[in-house]
């Protein structure tokens, strides 16, 4: 019999996406004014919160997509800014392809996604108005984008580029560029441009790790995990599909916990996972519920409460040393756990001194006394010898708590 071909190894995640510690900036933070400015002071408000990357949004610069700034030298300034606290910047490209970019005119036609898709007026302050298109990366456009960013971090020294949709291989059926496959009677059908696609997500890689053996290729792909581009990146942002949703209930229908496993994780293609969170679905304290469960952290995008809240998450995690610790998800912890009601979960750490970790959600929707018992022979410890304590607030609780809808806790259980 012929020999199975044994699928790779899942590639080695060096770095998890806690370790990246991202806060994402957009307008809401630097304004919609020019000159672009990002105060000092929110950036030490970053550093103190435990930031240890900044994405700009697409707000440097005036051309979509584009690598051109809108003021080099304030550019400038706020990377040399977040290097002065040790912090790493990653700055924004795109899907899009704008008709005021200066290629518009040679290269816009032969490279846009047919049918046409896009912003027909794209005005996002203080960049100007104008229209963006999607652009398929099975043309030459591949080329400008990996030069773009090549040029940038050459110009400007950032750490890596945060990537909005560019893994994306759209359908697209414009024959300018190879695009589309013609049908019996005329009709042009849609290619996807997978390939052509995975070669530019990968040239992106090298020419961002050639100028930072540690640089990020930060991906936001939500609701597309095709994994032969999202697999160059280094962490990837998923969940703004939920951020349309009314109602706590709604949305707890639509991201039941096996789809959160399955896109949300990244363990089974070795790219760390991590959640998007600012519509009405659910708030970001209570996104956090299933977020902690699954070991995936959430990014602020708000860099008041929100950054606050990670920031003592973050603390929490590394003051438990939570990278030694061996994680044991509700789903396979059932010989350490006797019992949880119904609709509460737990995920525990365990680590060799520091004891346990617990994540206690309450993932009913209302209010609910959620009764925890371990099993604490097998988790090594005396039950009539443990501390507990609410690891958020530092102060003596219990393991069973009342939690609102989508409330949670994180217990310290210490000899």
């Amino acid at each position: 019999m012929p020999k199975v071909p044994i699928a790779p190894p899942v590639k080695p995640v060096d770095k998890d996406i806690w370790d990246y510690r991202i806060a994402h900036v957009g307008t809401n933070t630097t304004g919609h004014k020019k000159p672009l400015v990002l105060k000092k002071n929110i950036l030490d408000r970053c550093v103190d919160a435990g930031v240890r990357t900044v994405v700009i949004h697409e707000q440097w610069t005036d051309i979509e997509g584009h690598w051109q700034p809108t003021n080099a030298r304030q550019v400038q300034k706020i990377v040399d800014d977040c290097h002065a606290r040790g912090l790493k910047i990653l700055l924004y490209f795109s899907f899009l392809i704008s008709d005021v970019a200066p290629e518009w005119r040679d290269f816009g036609v032969a490279n846009v996604v047919i049918p046409k898709s896009g912003y027909p007026l794209y005005h996002e302050p203080p960049q100007p108005g104008q229209s963006a298109w999607m652009v398929c990366l099975g043309g030459v456009w591949q080329n400008f984008i990996v030069d773009a960013i090549a040029r940038t971090m050459d110009e400007f020294g950032i750490d890596g580029v945060y990537l909005d949709g560019t893994q994306y291989p759209f359908g697209c059926c414009n024959t300018l560029h190879g695009c589309g496959t013609r049908r019996p009677g005329g009709m042009i059908a849609q290619t996807y441009q997978i390939f052509a696609v995975r070669s530019a997500m990968r040239r992106i890689y090298h020419a961002v790790r050639q100028r930072r053996p540690d640089g990020q290729i930060n991906i936001h792909n939500s609701t597309c995990m095709v994994m032969p581009t999202v697999e160059w990146g280094t962490g990837y942002w998923d969940g703004e599909q939920f951020q349309a949703v009314e109602g706590v209930d709604t949305a707890a229908d639509l991201l039941p916990l096996d789809t959160f496993r399955a896109e949300f994780m990244g363990h089974q293609w070795g790219v760390p996972g991590e959640f998007l969170c600012y519509g009405a679905g659910f708030s970001f304290e209570q996104a956090w519920s299933i977020c902690l469960l699954h070991d995936v952290p959430l990014r602020p995008v708000e860099l008041g409460a929100d950054l606050e809240l990670t920031g003592k998450i973050w603390q929490v995690m590394e003051d438990f040393d939570r990278k030694q610790a061996t994680w044991l998800p509700y789903w396979r912890n059932a010989k350490f756990v006797k019992s949880i009601s119904p609709g509460g979960y737990v995920s525990l750490y365990q680590h060799d001194k520091n004891g346990i970790l617990a994540v206690v959600s309450n993932l009913n929707r209302k209010r609910a006394k959620i009764e925890l018992q371990l099993a604490w022979k097998k988790l090594g410890l005396d039950r009539n010898r443990v501390q507990v304590t609410d690891a958020m607030t530092g102060k003596r609780s219990k393991l069973s708590n009342s939690l609102p809808a989508f409330g949670w806790k994180l217990l310290r259980v210490e000899a």
